[in-house]
């Protein structure tokens, strides 16, 4: 049911918005831009009937990245409701494209030293391939280095180096050591990644800030959940389907407020035929 109301408001939301709304101006665009991403400097503008398209300067690191506004229809299986303003940033392309060219000769220098190959260079993602793994981890974090002198502002923060053998053509299915995450340069295991990605889970699902406890291998039967609800995802090595013997990792955390939890590696189907991934209240 909460599915079906959600539908139905954001398709109210959308016929609200169709028919509504405007193309930005040029000095709107310029506002916003400075407002998103700091002192800017206009190079350029187009205003037509259809669009308002801009060239900026950004004042910080030199680079420029275009904004625009134009109107976009709505259609929804096949009929048109209208249309309703669009707005395109370039920013973080245009950034991530200025940090690439920037640090490509110093990392290539580096990188024909190693064994290692870099790969998959774009925006806000990059890979270092080994089959070494000590030597996957020093380029990675290497790498990191390089381009943390670039990320002025925090404006990098969150972008992940990763590193993986070099083993198949498709790295999904190679085996991953860890990674780096900017501002951060510090070795961050698959155990760690993935401790992250829980507490990152449980704060999205509690809306509130959490700090880690500690991780627990356990069963099935020890989590208090009913089989017939459980949604195997595909972050599990191994599927449930014994309510007794299959194997379930704990991970318990606290929340601002002082109340312990602790998450569990499965999906769960609430009452409102939601999937969740299955949090509970721990023993204090």
């Amino acid at each position: 049911m909460k599915r079906i109301l959600a539908g139905i408001f954001v398709f109210a939301l959308l016929l609200g918005l169709a028919g509504c709304g405007r193309i930005k101006t040029a000095s709107e665009l310029l506002k916003a831009a400075e407002r998103a991403h700091g002192d800017c400097e206009l190079v350029s503008k187009e205003e037509t009937d259809e669009h308002t398209v801009i060239i900026v300067r950004d004042k910080l690191q030199g680079f420029e990245y275009r904004m625009s506004s134009s109107m976009s229809d709505l259609n929804i299986d096949g009929s048109n409701f209208g249309s309703f303003p669009n707005t395109y940033d370039g920013f973080d392309r245009a950034l991530g494209d200025y940090v690439i060219d920037s640090t490509r000769a110093e990392i290539n220098e580096y990188i024909s030293t190693t064994g290692a190959v870099v790969q998959d260079t774009s925006l806000d993602f990059f890979m270092v391939r080994s089959n070494d793994e000590k030597e996957a981890v020093e380029a990675a974090l290497k790498c990191a280095e390089i381009l943390q002198e670039y990320n002025l502002d925090h404006r990098m923060d969150g972008w992940l180096i990763v590193a993986y053998a070099n083993e198949k053509d498709d790295y999904l299915y190679d085996v991953r050591y860890g990674s780096v995450k900017l501002p951060d340069i510090t070795w961050r295991t698959v155990e760690t990644e993935t401790i992250e990605y829980y507490m990152e889970m449980a704060e999205m699902q509690l809306e509130t800030d959490v700090t880690f406890d500690r991780k627990v291998e356990g069963t099935f039967s020890d989590t208090g959940a009913e089989l017939e609800h459980v949604v195997n995802s595909y972050y599990d090595e191994e599927n449930i389907i014994d309510s007794s013997s299959s194997p379930v990792t704990f991970y318990y955390f606290t929340t601002q407020k002082g109340e312990k939890y602790y998450i569990c590696d499965f999906l769960y189907e609430d009452e409102n035929y939601d999937y969740e991934w299955f949090i509970r209240k721990a023993d204090q």
